[in-house]
């Protein structure tokens, strides 16, 4: 018979759950959430730190957590319990935090899709087929259901009750209860407008953030940043002690081995000499601990040191995702990436001088198709040695839905009669292309523009050229920026550049991305500058380059730049009409493959007097 080898199974050992690393964490704010302010966001991240924080105090690798920040109602009250308190909300970030807006579509969705096992209320019950007549418990029910509707009684007591006829004429007789309240007027403004709306929630535009973040609303101001990073320096002398502890050690473990042979030759101490042994431990014990407590002094004091730089390198990572705000925005000690959101300007508050988007120093901020409407003074801007990225942006003097619904109705055919509202989803599911370019005349010269506008973007347009507002688009201040596939319209200078970047001051971050890996400090490619009551774009600063831009239809020019600046690069662009392009006395500029289609202004150019003819 052949010998069967027994298989040893192998006890099953379960891990210990205080040692199983936490995955992705999920946080709600809002609604039915115990965190109802976007304030909680600084409570949530410091739990996290917490969390990751070791006995040493060292902070680990925090893990990817989102904040899910749930839809407003859409009254007047929602959204404005961020202004509670301070004028400034100051919000301390983890790293790796992810906020992210949830639009009340999405959530319609997830509702459907959950089912609901409660037993039906028998008063809610279908009606009976109409094959089948109503039985006559259901018609009593009715019946007795109707008297106690109208006379407010059972009809058991109206029975036991004699009725006496009332005098009509002789009581009271109230104007309210015979005048019925009118029925409320329907809106055609209102309904148009929600469903022009959520038609343009459906629609994928190509420049700026998409409708659908209008559900997620944080007002009042606020300050981002990232919690302070924890810097920890170890005492130099911990590392000498535990190394001549274990030579000790060693020693200790020779001389136990020669204990038994030596007894016999070991010669005993006196009382002297033992008093002197303990007196030389007790002096190296002393001074161990003054070495101790010294090398913990000094690496306090580096600590404190060390904590005086900034160190961006240590600074957080935020995603944030889908959110409409309606304040000021700062961002500082952080690495922040908006993506899908809206900045909004009120024109009623008073500080009108702060831009809506701040980026401070040494702060890397990423902006993908994010919208900049309506600014009081400035849409973006950089302060000194920061990092901002621009892609698929889009920075108006107006609101984007007002861009937006002008093409929307020459869609529909403007129509805004009740009887044709029920055909307007009909009408408008028949194109669901892109929104075109908003692009058009100047009131000037209509004729002669570049691309026409609608009656009601014309109006619009002049109203902001006589308020003489000077809007800005971007404004950069000795930083590093990159600008590509944006949109600039309906402003008075759409980027501004100043100042000088210099590379080697910059701290060499891991993460950078491969946007600022240009030899120009400050580049825009690929966007579009059009209907400025100024100068669409604006060079005082060295190491810029401009390639494949389309400018066209500014009032002053399409390109201005100043005096005493060099490095300054414009490639393969395209100027069109009301677009000229101005170089002042001094400058220095690549000029090359560009098409001009207004006369070049160049202030360093003189006509000879020599070569005059002569009659």
């Amino acid at each position: 018979m052949s010998s069967k080898k027994r298989v040893s199974k192998k006890k099953e050992v379960l891990p210990d759950p205080s040692k199983i690393s936490d995955g992705k964490f999920n946080y709600y704010i809002r609604g039915w959430s115990s965190y109802t302010s976007i304030k909680n966001l600084t409570r949530i991240s410091h739990e996290l730190v917490e969390s990751c924080t070791g006995a040493n105090r060292e902070v680990g690798p925090i893990p990817k957590t989102n904040v899910l920040i749930l839809p407003t109602d859409g009254n007047e009250n929602s959204g404005k319990e961020d202004l509670e308190g301070s004028l400034t909300v100051e919000l301390e970030l983890a790293d790796q935090l992810r906020v992210e807006g949830i639009t009340k579509k999405l959530v319609k969705e997830k509702a459907a899709l959950i089912r609901s096992w409660k037993p039906v209320d028998p008063a809610q019950e279908p009606p009976p087929p109409e094959s089948q007549p109503p039985s006559d418990e259901v018609k009593n029910k009715e019946v007795k259901n109707a008297n106690e509707s109208d006379t407010g009684m059972n009809p058991e007591i109206l029975e036991n009750t004699a009725q006496v006829p009332e005098d009509v004429s002789n009581n009271p007789i109230d104007d309210a209860i015979i005048n019925t309240p009118p029925l409320p007027e329907i809106d055609a403004e209102q309904i148009f407008a929600e469903r022009l709306l959520a038609e343009l929630q459906e629609i994928e535009v190509e420049y700026g953030a998409q409708f659908g973040t209008l559900d997620n609303l944080i007002m009042g101001d606020l300050h981002i940043m990232g919690v302070e990073p924890s810097i920890v320096v170890h005492p130099d002398i911990v590392v000498e002690v535990a190394e001549k502890e274990n030579k000790t050690i060693k020693k200790s473990s020779k001389i136990k081995s020669n204990v038994d042979k030596g007894k016999k030759n070991k010669k005993k101490l006196n009382p002297e000499q033992l008093a002197e042994l303990e007196r030389q431990e007790a002096e190296e014990q002393a001074l161990r601990e003054r070495q101790v407590q010294e090398a913990i002094e000094r690496s306090r004091r580096k600590e404190e040191y060390l904590k005086t730089f900034s160190h961006p390198d240590r600074w957080a990572h935020i995603t944030i995702t889908g959110l409409t705000f309606t304040g000021k925005i700062r961002v500082s000690r952080a690495h922040v990436t908006f993506q899908n959101c809206r900045f909004m300007g009120q024109l009623s508050r008073e500080d009108t001088d702060e831009p809506q988007l701040s980026v401070y120093p040494y702060s890397v901020v990423h902006l993908t198709k994010c919208t900049f409407e309506m600014p009081s003074n400035c849409g973006l801007y950089a302060f000194p040695f920061s990092q901002v990225s621009l892609k698929k942006c889009l920075f108006s003097g107006l609101s984007q839905q007002e861009l937006a619904s002008v093409e929307y109705k020459d869609r529909l055919g403007n129509t805004k009669d009740l009887q044709n509202l029920d055909n307007v989803e009909a009408s408008s599911s028949k194109s669901n292309e892109k929104i075109k370019n908003f692009t058009g005349n100047l009131s000037r010269d209509i004729e002669t523009a570049e691309q026409p506008l609608s009656e009601e973007l014309v109006i619009k347009y002049n109203a902001l050229r006589k308020s003489n507002a000077l809007l800005v688009g971007v404004q950069v201040d000795s930083a590093r920026i990159s600008i590509e596939d944006c949109r600039f319209i309906f402003l008075g200078i759409g980027v501004l550049f100043c100042g000088r970047c210099v590379f080697s001051e910059f701290p060499q971050l891991p993460s950078i991305g491969d946007e600022f890996k240009s030899h120009a400090a400050m580049t825009m490619k690929n966007s579009q500058l059009h209907h400025m009551y100024g100068t669409a774009v604006v060079i005082a600063a060295f190491d810029v380059l401009l390639k494949n831009n389309k400018i066209h239809d500014c009032e002053y020019y399409g390109v201005d730049c100043y005096a005493k600046f060099f490095n300054v690069s414009v490639l393969r662009n395209y100027f069109g009409i009301y677009a000229v392009v101005r170089i002042r006395k001094g400058m220095r500029i690549k000029l090359l493959n560009n098409t001009l289609h207004e006369p070049l202004v160049d202030d360093n150019i003189y006509n000879n007097p020599c070569l005059d003819s002569v009659y």
